[in-house]
């Protein structure tokens, strides 16, 4: 055996050598899972296979074992490799919370074939299936977890654009199983959102609760507040504040004492709030009703109670006077949020397609203030704020049309604070010996947005009311009451990053590729144009119109146009194919770079460590 491996030459010795340790790093990690099957290492950039130290609070403070049944039809990962990926994914984190759990997390993962008793069973627990063929055969990807006392709470069917979400509503419905009773939100208002029966006399018919109250009442055990009230009641789990500008100075000190305990807060203050009643109707008095943006601003948080919040980008197009005549314009104060204005990366706002809101301000974080300042809802850059005087006694939009002037800016709309504060009233009294806690709270400037008018289509379908949302204004309030519902923990996840890692650096020149070409491009075709143009005009005269020949002069004018013509189109077509081209060696780079020389740089390290050695080996024995 050493003669035969004295004639291996030193190349074929460091491929055998290589192999070597490669098999034996598979060995090795083979033995690892199964003398610890539970152990994992987490490397991948996101830690997307780790719980974050809020996911793993709550499952240790479980109660008693919860079961967690995931259905996956192995059909679907057959026909869709990317949910096969999707649900390996998703039981690899399920079996996090298994390993956090000490046990108390159960996981059962089901394959729901067609006609089979786990398909009744899947359906049984509401979950959502999809014809997978036109058989008429249906799979599931769904979850559902349940406890001992008859709680359960169900993912209908877990789609991979929600990956980023995935331990967020996970850690949710396990929290969710923690707790049976309803939880209390208590809600202060100086706006009617319980409806406005003194509008009989106006309309004949008394004004109905605002809708978003009436989906508050059927999640939540909600208490109305009065605007002059000394306390807020015990075993409020979330305060919602809606226009608190007009409240009376004893409840603002009761809301004071409240965040400074550690408080959850949703509030909608309005720089303009067109649903607002008059002071007399309220029988509040002018110097009883304190300034809530004092609070905000000993929190940290600037609010301009005289400025409203334009943007070009976002406005929302009205029917106007202008010019004497009736046409639709867009009023820069009215303003429909979609893509980049909602965050992105916050649960609350997450999965809303769109948010109307009207007349709203704008907060700003203060420097030195005690909290941090997130925003959710935000303008474009294309915003600015305007004064007034631009809306009172009435919107003066062609004033507005006019005179605006954008900025360069987004300005927050919407925001979530956090953070330990203070008393502001030095006489607001504390639990004595409390731990500080952190104010958790969702601030929103605009209070219109919660008015039906301005989210929902409402409609009679046999007699019956019906109100469709046309904007998520309500999901977004349901969503923000059930964050800040959450513990502390739940309250702090965030999205995580996603199994797909694009090549950000490809994407980046590519980018650059694009717009190098554009602007060369977007010239060819303004001459191109200008050319066709001239042809057609020469084609089209008079004299060629009635039958006449052509003069020397017009055909070659015309000749000159054509040949123009055919430089520009291929000049075109060449462009197009230099971008082509271009991006095409991109990608090429960026797929030797990570499928050959990362490979081929280890090799080399290995080769330069095994000749080092060697020489070290050679030098000792020459000693």
């Amino acid at each position: 055996m050493r003669a035969l491996f004295s004639k291996i030459t030193t190349r074929q010795r460091l491929t055998l050598r290589l192999i070597g340790l490669f098999l034996l790093l598979v060995l090795s990690t083979s033995a690892l899972r199964y003398v610890f099957p539970g152990a994992a290492w987490d490397v991948t950039a996101d830690k997307l296979y780790a719980l974050s130290s809020g996911s793993k609070t709550i499952v240790s403070r479980l109660p008693e074992p919860v079961t967690l049944r995931l259905y996956f039809s192995r059909s679907l990962g057959e026909a869709a490799p990317l949910y096969a990926t999707y649900a390996q994914r998703v039981e690899d984190l399920l079996r996090a919370y298994s390993r956090a759990s000490d046990g108390k997390v159960i996981i059962v993962t089901i394959d729901p074939q067609p006609f089979s008793e786990e398909e009744d069973a899947a359906l049984a627990d509401g979950l959502q299936g999809v014809r997978l063929n036109t058989a008429g055969d249906k799979v599931y990807f769904g979850l559902v977890a349940s406890n001992s006392t008859d709680g359960k709470e169900v993912i209908p069917f877990l789609q991979p654009e929600r990956e980023p979400f995935l331990e967020y509503d996970i850690t949710k419905i396990l929290s969710s199983l923690s707790h049976t009773t309803k939880k209390r939100v208590a809600v202060l208002s100086t706006l009617p959102i319980e409806g406005d029966p003194s509008a009989v006399f106006l309309t004949g018919r008394s004004e109905r609760p605002w809708f978003v109250l009436e989906q508050l009442r059927q999640l939540f055990d909600v208490t109305m507040i009065a605007a002059d009230a000394q306390q807020i009641p015990a075993g409020t789990d979330v305060l919602i504040l809606i226009q608190p500008d007009d409240i009376q100075e004893a409840a603002l000190r009761a809301i004071d004492s409240y965040a400074a305990q550690g408080g959850r807060l949703l509030v909608f203050t309005d720089p303009l709030p067109e649903a607002s009643r008059s002071r007399a109707q309220l029988n509040i008095s002018e110097s009883a009703a304190p300034n809530f943006t004092r609070l905000l601003a000993h929190w940290g948080v600037g609010f301009q109670t005289d400025k409203v919040a334009a943007d070009v980008r976002y406005a929302r197009k009205v029917a106007m006077r202008l010019d004497d005549r009736e046409v639709d314009a867009p009023y820069y104060a009215w303003l429909a949020l979609d893509g980049a204005a909602l965050a992105s990366d916050d649960q609350i706002t997450a999965d809303i397609g769109m948010v109307n809101v009207a007349s709203a301000g704008a907060f700003t974080k203060l420097d030195g203030g005690a909290v941090s300042v997130a925003p959710l809802l935000q303008t474009s850059p294309q915003a600015a704020l305007l004064d007034l005087s631009y809306f009172r006694p009435a919107p003066d939009m062609p004033r507005i049309l006019r005179e605006f002037k954008a900025g360069d800016a987004a300005l927050t709309l919407a925001a979530r604070i956090t953070g330990v504060v203070t008393p502001f009233f030095k006489e607001t009294v504390v639990k004595p010996g409390a731990e500080p806690a952190p104010l958790h709270a969702v601030i929103v400037a605009d209070t219109d947005m919660l008015r039906d008018a301005f989210w929902l289509q409402t409609g009679s379908f046999y007699g019956t009311d019906v109100a469709m949302p046309v904007a998520g204004n309500g999901a977004l309030v349901v969503n923000a009451v059930e964050n800040l519902l959450g513990s502390s923990e739940l309250i702090s996840l965030r999205s995580r990053g996603t199994m797909q890692r694009p090549f950000t650096r490809l994407v980046e020149k590519t980018r650059a590729a694009e717009q190098r070409f554009r602007a060369t491009e977007q010239n060819l075709r303004g001459d191109l144009q200008q050319t066709e143009a001239r042809l057609n005009e020469l084609m089209k005269s008079d004299d060629n119109a009635q039958g006449a020949l052509l003069t020397a002069e017009q055909e070659q004018v015309i000749g000159e146009a054509q040949q123009k013509l055919l430089a520009l189109r291929q000049q075109l077509r060449a462009v197009q194919r230099a971008l082509r081209e271009d991006l095409e060696n991109l990608q090429h780079a960026v797929i030797f770079i990570n499928i050959a020389l990362v490979p081929l740089s280890v090799l080399l390290l290995a080769a330069f460590m095994q000749r080092r050695r060697r020489r070290h080996r050679h030098n000792r024995m020459a000693a």
